[in-house]
């Protein structure tokens, strides 16, 4: 008897092929970062980590941040770098 995938399951799946192919990281890649910054974004210190930020120029991975700075970041970032954003860039 095949076990029920269950809607987590796919979530799962869908996140780890997600980030396989957007970032070349595994789930598990993931995770470690999570667990390193205590599940916090990594640039306001307050929300929860939720996004992957990245260097567009050369496809690094910075660190995991929460969905308002990763917005600011990617859409804001050319006309108001915040002080702490600006911290952030030159560290990672």
């Amino acid at each position: 008897m095949a076990l029920a995938i269950t809607k987590e399951d796919k979530k799962l799946a869908s996140k780890a092929k997600d980030l396989k192919i957007k970032y070349k990281m595994t789930l598990d890649d993931w995770n470690d970062m999570f667990n390193m910054q205590k599940g916090i974004c990594e640039l306001c210190k307050i929300a929860p980590a939720s996004n992957v930020d990245y260097d567009k120029t050369n496809n690094k991975i910075r660190a995991l941040v929460c969905k308002s700075c990763s917005l600011r970041l990617s859409k804001l970032a050319p006309i108001v770098i915040l002080p702490q954003m600006k911290e952030y860039l030159s560290t990672h």
